[in-house]
């Protein structure tokens, strides 16, 4: 841009500003912050939800366009906070996060903090301020860090509240909000004054309508011909009124998939001098860019030579393919490490990776395809996001939005996902994290772009047979636990557990038995093949005069419905397919019969199987309970099915076999 250019376009936006500004001065009439009444401690909550452990009374927040001499640009945005504490368990509230973004081409400041406590003392609000030496600074890596403070002096019943800005250089991180939360909020408004010169797409999740909502041009300022268009700065205002706080069911990958906020994404870039610039494009100008970058598919090439050194004295090609696989797979196990750093491009260069032996994801399964390709076995990278990072816009081809990399590896004809940071994965399973919607294949040679990862996920299965001795006082059982898991039900437990034996004892404890003797596992460094556990255990018997009532399979199954909620507008993610088979078999003592048994139960439809089956003789009881979860993910009209049949499951499951004489 000229000079003279230059000068125009900066004099263009003051003036522009100065006009916007005065417009939102004589619209908005906010709360003040700083001013409490007596009235402000008289709210609890909102309709419907009375009594929450603490509300949000109001959270505005405001975006702007600053002008700056150096860059043409700052964002800054403002945020105004106030929280009614109801109870201890609403402190939580009282800690602040601010995340803050760096980078080689500048960083977030944050200023202007306050906040204030207000108590409630011989009927006046009383203030308590945070301290100017009480705001500090947590770095998360080298991109990220947090300014967090908690607010002083909170008690139950304390108002707080708290204000910031931040500005950011970054014209792509205009500021998301968030409307809802795990405690409700009475108004949520979110303000922008948008520039001409930068357009975002605005992406509305799990918000049918605004109660609040401006959106146009302000005319009266001084128009700009760009591209041959007039374009005049626009103004937004997002407002919902009495929203319900976020009730954290069971089977979701995180609540940022659901709760209701809006996002936004810098998709184009108008300039005076250079006209516009396309920042969101199409999918098939991000797989270019990702083939043609230096620290993604560039490195697999660049590591060909490292690869050949490596494999040189392996006979590789000597190998058939599923055994060059497993070599591969195995041997990057065993001679790397993963960092525990996500990312899809790869964070040292192929020569630093292999003398180092350690990188984040993408530096290991990056190389990882390298091998496989200097073995003959054609591979591919394929971009995921991670269950806690959040679903993939597929409308919106943002590269953000994917924070990993797996291989994909074809063997004798099959394509297989596979993934070396986590030893304890089978090496045709990815880790569950990566279990998360949809995946995109990065290559050329790919015939399909999109990989449906609840799909690709193996079904697991956990069984147990269940052996109950009864003692002579008849006031105990001695229980014998077989148990077997495969794929990522043995994950799970070699993960949760580490093969420790105490801490698996305890886990069962925990749940009412008493562990006799030790608790046994095969096969936890095998993880190709079942996970199993054996262990004997004494647990209580109800007795009632004669009667004896013995729970067939203890406390291994649901014992409440995890569906809560009367209706369900997200999915019910469970990662996986599953299926868990329980066999009990109860040995009947002398003198006693079976006086009350359960009814055979049987459901089969597209959601799911239960079976539930009773066979009784003289001598002993044999029960089997089965059920099959047919889906990955249940979509939310499958929700009032689906909870209906997680009562069957704990109605039979958990009744109790009566014994008498």
């Amino acid at each position: 841009m000229n000079t003279f250019a230059k000068k125009h376009f900066l004099l263009f936006i003051s003036l522009v500003f100065i006009v916007q500004t005065q417009l939102w001065a004589q619209k908005e009439k906010l709360p003040k912050f700083g001013k409490v009444s007596k009235a402000d401690f008289a709210i609890t909550g909102i309709e419907g939800d009375e009594n929450p452990d603490a509300v949000i009374i109001f959270d505005l927040g405001y975006s702007r366009f600053n002008q700056t001499p150096e860059t043409g640009f700052e964002l800054v945005f403002e945020r105004k906070t106030r929280i009614k504490i109801n109870n201890k368990a609403g402190f939580d509230y009282a800690e602040v996060n601010i995340p803050v973004y760096a980078s080689g081409r500048g960083y977030e400041r944050v200023k202007g903090v306050k906040a204030i406590t207000w108590n409630l003392e011989g009927g006046k609000p009383v203030k308590t301020e945070l301290g100017r030496k009480e705001v500090f600074e947590e770095k998360k890596n080298e991109n990220w860090s947090i300014k967090k403070f908690v607010l002083p002096n909170v008690k139950e019943g304390s108002i707080i509240e708290f204000r910031y800005t931040v500005v950011s250089p970054y014209m792509f991180n205009l500021k998301d909000w968030t409307f809802q939360h795990k405690i409700p909020t009475k108004y949520s408004e979110y303000k922008i004054d948008m520039t001409p010169y930068f357009d975002y797409v605005h992406i509305k999740q799990g918000i049918a309508q605004f109660d609040v909502y401006e959106d146009y041009q302000n005319q009266a300022g001084l128009p700009e011909r760009l591209v041959q268009t007039s374009m005049y700065n626009k103004y937004f205002k997002y407002g919902l009124k009495n929203i319900p706080a976020f009730k954290d069911e069971s089977f979701i990958a995180t609540i940022n998939d659901h709760l209701m906020k809006i996002d936004f994404q810098l998709s184009t870039v108008y300039s005076p001098a250079n006209g516009q610039r396309q920042v969101l494009t199409s999918w098939e100008t991000l797989d270019s860019d990702l083939m043609s970058h230096s620290k993604f598919l560039l490195f697999v090439d660049n590591a060909q030579s490292n690869a050949k050194r490596i494999l040189k004295d392996a006979n590789i090609m000597e190998k058939s393919e599923v055994e060059r696989f497993t070599y591969l797979m195995n041997y990057m196990k065993s001679n790397y490490d993963w960092n525990g750093r996500h990312g899809i491009y790869s964070s040292k260069p192929p020569g630093e990776f292999g003398s180092s032996k350690s990188g984040n994801v993408a530096s290991m399964n990056l190389f990882l395809i390298a091998l496989f390709r200097q073995a003959g076995l054609a591979s591919l990278p394929v971009i995921l996001s991670t269950r806690q990072h959040g679903k993939v816009w597929l409308a919106y081809p943002v590269v953000d939005k994917f924070n990993y990399v797996v291989a994909y590896v074809r063997v004798d004809g099959k394509w297989i996902l596979a993934d070396v940071t986590n030893p304890q994965c089978a090496n045709d399973q990815i880790p569950i994290k990566c279990l998360n919607g949809q995946a995109r294949i990065i290559g050329r040679e790919a015939k399909h772009k999109w990989i449906d990862l609840s799909q690709a996920a193996q079904a697991s299965k956990l069984q147990e047979n269940i052996s109950i001795q009864l003692n002579e006082s008849k006031d105990s059982a001695l229980v014998d636990f077989q148990i077997k898991t495969t794929a990522y039900d043995a994950l799970n437990l070699r993960e949760a557990y580490q093969n420790n034996a105490k801490e698996l004892a305890e886990s069962w404890e925990e749940d009412g038995l008493e562990i006799r003797g030790e608790v046994k596992t095969e096969h936890y460094n095998k993880i190709d093949e079942n996970y199993m556990i054996s262990f004997k255990a004494a647990y209580p018997i109800e007795k009632i005069e004669d009667q004896l009532f013995i729970p067939p399979f203890f406390k291994e199954v649901f014992e409440e419905n995890p569906l809560k909620q009367a209706e369900r507008r997200y999915p019910v993610d469970m990662a996986y397919k599953r299926v868990r088979l329980y066999q009990s078999e109860i040995m009947i003592p002398e003198g006693y019969k079976a006086s009350s048994l359960p009814e055979d139960f049987m459901v089969n439809d597209d959601l799911m199987t239960i079976q539930y089956k009773v066979q009784a003789s003289e001598s002993k009881i044999k029960l089997m309970g089965m059920y099959q979860f047919k889906k990955a993910v249940y979509e939310p009209e499958d929700y009032a099915q689906l909870k209906a049949h997680f009562e069957h499951l704990v109605k039979y499951l958990n009744e109790k076999v009566g014994l008498g004489r």
